[in-house]
């Protein structure tokens, strides 16, 4: 046997048992630990706003017309110039 095959059977057995073993692993850690304690990524957050914001525009409930409706009033006090 050359140096290698015996590499490419080294990488053979940790794909077939490495892989499936780490999968097995992170759905177990997923599963015992509570959503509460999970870590969330940016990019959750981010696609949660962001379907918040287009269920806002695409199905508008009685709250958000009113607030549409309703004209936002400036004082003096908050104007810029």
């Amino acid at each position: 046997m050359t140096s290698l095959q015996v590499l490419g059977i080294c990488v053979g057995v940790v794909l077939i048992v490495g892989v499936p073993a780490m999968m097995i692993y992170a759905a177990v850690d997923h599963y015992r630990t509570p959503a509460s304690k999970r870590r969330s990524n940016g990019a959750t957050t981010g696609v949660v706003g962001a379907m918040v914001e287009l269920d806002r525009i695409t199905r508008p409930s009685v709250e958000h017309t009113i607030e549409a409706q309703t004209p936002i009033i400036r004082h003096e006090d908050e104007s810029s110039d």
